[in-house]
């Protein structure tokens, strides 16, 4: 895994059983899923100290939004050891749906700040 994710937690997925592409295949799914959270957070908190407090508003929901979404997804991947599982949910475990559970997420959490 990248220095992205975090290597205390990365370790604690279950090692997966299938052939060796079935292998191979889920643990680049479950690598670019986690990936694109942890590169998320990363980008968001280097936009809020670029452009300071003020922005906090802005970035802070994000952040947030996006480290729950890596939280769920670590979570439920500790629960499929099977290649297979994983291939057979990419759709929902892919970048794309990473990003748009993190909007959900955001839009939600923005709701509860505003009351």
């Amino acid at each position: 895994y990248s220095g992205i994710i975090h290597k205390s937690v990365a370790p604690s997925l279950p090692k997966l059983q299938g052939t060796e592409k079935q292998v191979a295949w889920a643990n680049q799914i479950r690598e670019d899923a986690l990936e694109t959270a942890g590169k998320n957070i990363k980008l968001n908190q280097d936009r809020l100290k670029q452009y300071g407090p003020g922005m906090k508003n802005m970035y802070e929901p994000r952040i947030d939004a996006y480290k729950q979404v890596r939280q769920n997804l670590y979570t439920a991947l500790t629960k499929i050891s099977n290649a297979s599982d994983i291939i057979d949910k990419r759709h929902i475990i892919s970048a794309d749906m990473v990003t748009k559970e993190a909007d959900r997420i955001e839009e939600q959490i923005r709701k509860k700040k505003k009351k």
